[in-house]
């Protein structure tokens, strides 16, 4: 296991191991490439590291010697699946088969001029990506999710809310597909036709949540 942590002075970022998730060792100091940037979310994938991040996707076969691979800003959530890597932020979906080569991929929520879309999660499981995030315009939020077979061909998909807040986080398991906004709502899908909206006990914003796929 390995946690990773950037820092926004420019001064060199850290990486910890662990094997088991409750024993961790001495934190050490990574190689420049990381300097000065903000993390956002990590996979392990292709025998390597993937980080996300302010600047870019990082790769690593070791934890601690960084290569910048694709540089983007605003990047949020990355996750591998069915030999692809799908990457969503900003404006931004972008596929790579090996983690070296990326490729950005035309999405039906990015089409309409003036809007500023938001991805914020993307998940695989259950043999599909699902992306998730909300687009600003008109002083109106509207939640969005899109789903996709291979990373490639991406499907627009409508969530049945009528108080969008803005979906940060997605996850797959036991054949259900779980988004959550910013607001703590949760919202369950069997088949992504129809979403049930659940109440989690918190209104807190909750930016991440994970679930078994297998």
């Amino acid at each position: 296991i390995l946690a990773v942590a950037g820092t926004v002075d420019g001064g060199l970022g850290i990486s910890i191991t662990s094997t088991n998730g409750s024993d961790w060792g001495n934190p050490a100091t990574i190689d420049s490439g990381l300097s000065g940037i903000v993390p956002s979310d990590m996979v392990y994938a292709l025998g390597r590291f993937l980080l996300l991040s302010s600047k870019g996707i990082y790769v690593s076969t070791n934890g601690l010697s960084w290569v910048n691979e694709y540089s983007a800003t605003g990047g949020r959530s990355i996750a591998y699946g069915a030999g692809q890597l799908v990457a969503v932020g900003s404006d931004t979906l972008v596929t790579s088969a090996d983690g070296v080569n990326w490729a950005s991929e035309v999405v039906p929520a990015f089409t309409d001029d003036g809007i500023n879309v938001h991805m914020m999660g993307v998940a695989y499981g259950d043999g599909q990506f699902v992306a998730v995030g909300y687009h600003v315009g008109d002083s109106q939020i509207d939640d969005i999710v899109l789903t996709s077979p291979d990373g490639t061909n991406w499907v627009q998909r409508t969530l049945d809310s009528t108080n969008a807040h803005g979906l940060y986080s997605v996850a797959i398991g036991d054949s259900r597909v779980v988004a959550l906004d910013i607001n703590g709502t949760a919202y369950v899908s069997d088949l992504l036709l129809a979403w049930t909206p659940a109440s989690t006990g918190t209104s807190n914003n909750i930016l991440g949540f994970a679930a078994n796929a297998a």
